[in-house]
């Protein structure tokens, strides 16, 4: 089946522009590149920069004053965590949605991936690593994280149907679900094959592929720790939209390291619904999908 499986995934995957290989590559090493070589990069499509500033502008982000360009964006919330929102909206626009099949609640999935997003947001303001916290960094590990599913429902539609189908018929997780179709090849393993074809930078790599089995590695661990239990609790929000429910239990020391608790926990989850919906209030996060690179 993983021959099979990386066949297809590797004939269907999007193609990288050789404009987007450009920004993708500057931005692996963002501290050797200066401002211009950044912005001069981005600024060749219109439509990503244009994407870009309007995201910004929304409100959510907490930006008080207007961005009419690349270089304010830099000065107003810097260069790193503008790397990131590039990064993010890059990905977002590679999986311009396909006419096929539904096979996933579009709707249901973006909650769960802002929700992911909100959630290891609120949890590192409250745990032991709240200094070195980066807001901007987190939005998008959250954004992001599932891209393996992403994959699956551009290149193989039809079979994350079935994915689904069984989940809801069996009651089990969908994690499961791809288990017993795939065997070890689930969407975390899908999705860091993606970031590893696209050359996407191994901070975004290792939450892609740890963020259901933190204990497997030590590079960017409190990161991976982060979106770990915050998609934990996303997970449940998420399966609840799909009327499933499953009693999601969070790996204890994976909460000590952080310095979270249950209560922490609880507390994230109770608020979780409504902090989604402000945030889709705010930004039409479905515009990247129907955005095409110029």
């Amino acid at each position: 089946m993983s021959d099979l499986l990386f066949q297809i995934l590797d004939r269907e995957l999007p193609t990288v522009p050789k404009n987007v290989v450009e920004i993708i590559k500057i931005l692996q090493e963002p501290h050797s590149a200066d401002i211009q070589e950044i912005t001069a990069a981005v600024k060749k499509s219109r439509v990503l920069t244009k994407t870009i500033l309007d995201m910004l502008n929304t409100g959510y982000f907490g930006i008080v004053r207007r961005i009419d360009s690349l270089e304010t964006a830099v000065l107003m919330i810097g260069m790193d965590s503008l790397r990131y929102i590039i990064l993010g909206v890059i990905i977002k626009m590679m999986f311009n949605k396909r006419e096929a099949v539904r096979s996933v609640s579009q709707e249901a999935f973006l909650r769960h991936c802002i929700g992911t997003a909100i959630a290891a947001q609120e949890l590192c303001q409250i745990s032991k690593e709240y200094e070195s916290c980066d807001l901007y960094k987190l939005l998008i590990y959250g954004m992001v994280h599932d891209i393996g599913i992403l994959a699956l429902d551009y290149c193989m539609p039809f079979t994350l149907n079935r994915i689904h189908n069984l989940a809801k018929e069996e009651r089990i997780p969908i994690l499961r679900a791809e288990a017993k179709i795939f065997g070890k090849l689930t969407h975390d393993v899908v999705g860091h094959w993606v970031c590893e074809r696209w050359h996407l930078p191994q901070d975004i790599a290792q939450v892609v592929r740890y963020h259901h089995s933190p204990r497997l590695t030590e590079d960017f661990q409190p990161e991976v720790v982060l979106l770990y239990i915050a998609d934990m609790i996303s997970t449940s929000y998420y399966d609840s939209l799909l009327e499933n429910e499953f009693d999601y239990k969070v790996d204890q020391k994976m909460l000590e390291l952080l310095g979270l608790t249950e209560m922490d926990v609880e507390a994230v989850r109770n608020s979780l619904p409504a902090r989604v919906d402000k945030a889709l209030r705010a930004v039409n996060f479905n515009a990247l999908d129907q955005a095409n690179f110029d």
